[in-house]
């Protein structure tokens, strides 16, 4: 259930002032450090976390067209990871569940496994 009111506009993870979405989704920390690790795990390597920003902000993601996983764009890994870093996120604040970027780090990897299959089973139908 939704709290009828907030305490604070700080990040609740970070505690750092004036919480944006930027800051809940990609600067805090916490979500810097899943970004860095979805670009070292799945894509070019010169890959910033201001690209992948700019990327989703204008849904133009012809700057960053390469995977190292095949069978699955870039572009789905972004918005893998984006839900998995609100998902985190929610349960940190609803259900006071520690959010872990390793943890959602797993999560993203297991998700762009089911997505990959998903997508090599249907191209057989």
């Amino acid at each position: 259930m939704m709290p009828a009111f907030f305490e604070s506009h700080n990040c609740p993870i970070c505690l750092s002032p004036n919480e944006t979405a930027s800051h809940l989704l990609f600067d805090c920390p916490s979500k810097e450090k899943v970004w860095q690790g979805v670009i070292f795990d799945f894509l070019w390597p010169t890959t910033s976390i201001t690209d992948i920003k700019e990327a989703l902000l204008s849904l133009d993601f012809s700057d960053i067209w390469y995977s190292q996983v095949k069978g699955i764009h870039p572009y789905r890994i972004l918005l893998i990871t984006l839900s998995q870093i609100w998902v985190a996120h929610m349960r940190f604040v609803f259900d006071d569940t520690i959010l872990v970027p390793e943890a959602i780090l797993v999560h993203i990897h297991s998700t762009v496994r089911q997505t990959v299959d998903e997508d090599q089973i249907h191209s057989l139908l």
